[in-house]
């Protein structure tokens, strides 16, 4: 504010835009007001979200900027930010020339973050306004709109906001890939198994073939196999760092701008068979006599069979590794055959079973074991495999002859 003659001005207040004049007689005094636009400033924050993205720290970040001020666009050059480790925080001015650019209070600013390679590896994962009243909203990760100094007219009066500082804030992660595979030398190829990574379930992982990468931030990540029965998790290996297991859970390494491929071996159980022979009792008088025992199970088409001669009281020797599963996940069934004698009036009274196979069949007590011309048959007793150690008992007693 002035006036002519300037010492006519005698008192003035910008916050309340009025003056004081003294006005003499017979003279003219002239009070003149001037006015100017009122403007800010806007920069363009960056922050990494995590310690484990202090790879991206040293890389430049780069945004486009447009600025509207009561519908006229204002033409605004793009801003560049190299990135620091985490928490630091740097920033860049909208300029001009190394000069700050002065916007109008009001304008509407929106700041889009280009240049993010395509593969995802650098992600913004969250953008924010400072002061946050300030916020013109936000239409994605990548992009912030704010308003400079003030909020758009009719709020924009007086000098509140003029000469202060509006700042976008975008915080970004880097991301790295996890693939799974799958292998086995004892379940067929194609089978699938399933799994979560991250928490999050991935299409069926098939023996002999691997998954799509997972995107993922750096560092590192949990991968859950889906148990099955009968079938152990014998190892997992990495191609990236090293693995943590619990269970059929591993926690792996996710490397930046990188594939971390993790291998699940897996195997079919197995089982352990004992074939014993004993009497109903002593009074049986079967001590010192053998009886023929033998057994057969099939895997995958090829039969397995051996015999033993046995005495009461006696057991053969363990039939170790026998395949709980068929390369396709079907049971493996076990048959064991009592064979017919030539002693007489021998019979088989009982078949005992200890451990965890399951009975599907049992011959019916007393069965002839007598040779078949004199009415007799073998007997046999069919077991699903299982693991850990089965014990199978024949025991045999003085039967009834058979009526010729």
């Amino acid at each position: 504010m002035s006036a002519i003659p300037s010492s006519a001005l005698l008192s003035s207040d910008l916050d309340t835009q009025s003056a004081s004049v003294d006005v003499q007689p017979g003279s003219t005094t002239t009070a003149f007001f001037t006015n100017s636009t009122l403007t800010g400033y806007v920069k363009v924050c960056k922050t990494l979200a995590r310690s484990a993205d202090d790879v991206l720290a040293g890389q430049t970040f780069t945004y486009s900027l447009t600025a509207t001020f009561n519908g006229v666009s204002i033409p605004v050059p793009g801003v560049s930010v190299v990135a620091q480790d985490y928490p630091t925080q740097t920033c860049a001015f909208a300029e001009k020339g190394n000069k700050m650019i002065a916007l109008p209070l009001g304008t509407l600013v929106t700041a889009t973050e280009t240049g993010l390679p395509a593969d995802g590896h650098i992600q913004s994962v969250g953008t924010s306004v400072s002061p946050s009243n300030l916020n013109a909203g936000s239409t994605s990760s990548t992009t912030q709109s704010l308003y400079v100094g003030n909020l758009p007219a009719p709020n924009n009066v007086g000098s509140f906001g003029a000469g202060s500082v509006t700042q976008a804030n975008f915080t970004n992660e880097a991301y790295g890939t996890v693939e799974v595979c799958k292998t086995s030398s004892s379940i067929a190829m194609g089978t699938p198994f399933q799994f979560t990574v991250a928490g999050a379930s991935i299409p069926p992982v098939e023996v002999g073939y691997c998954s799509n990468g997972v995107l993922l931030p750096v560092g590192t990540t949990t991968i859950t196999e889906g148990s099955q029965s009968h079938i152990t998790l014998t190892s997992v290996t990495a191609s990236t760092g090293a693995v943590s297991q619990s269970g059929n859970s591993v926690t792996v390494t996710v490397p930046y701008d990188s594939d971390n491929i993790v291998t699940f071996n897996n195997e079919i159980n197995s089982g352990t068979l004992k074939i014993c022979k004993a009497q109903t009792s002593s009074d049986a008088g079967l001590q010192g006599q053998t009886f023929t025992l033998g057994y057969s199970y099939t895997v995958d088409g090829e039969t397995t069979t051996g015999s033993d001669p046995l005495m009461p009281g006696q057991c053969a020797l363990p039939i170790y590794n026998v395949p709980v599963l068929n390369s396709n996940l079907t049971p493996v069934t076990v048959s064991i055959t009592e064979q017919t004698t030539s002693i007489a009036n021998i019979g088989l009274f009982s078949v005992g079973v200890v451990g965890t196979d399951t009975v599907v069949s049992s011959p019916a007590p007393p069965t002839h074991l007598l040779s078949v011309s004199q009415g007799g048959t073998a007997a046999t007793e069919v077991l699903n495999s299982l693991e850990g150690v089965t014990t199978v008992t024949f025991v045999n007693g003085i039967d009834i002859p058979v009526a010729g």
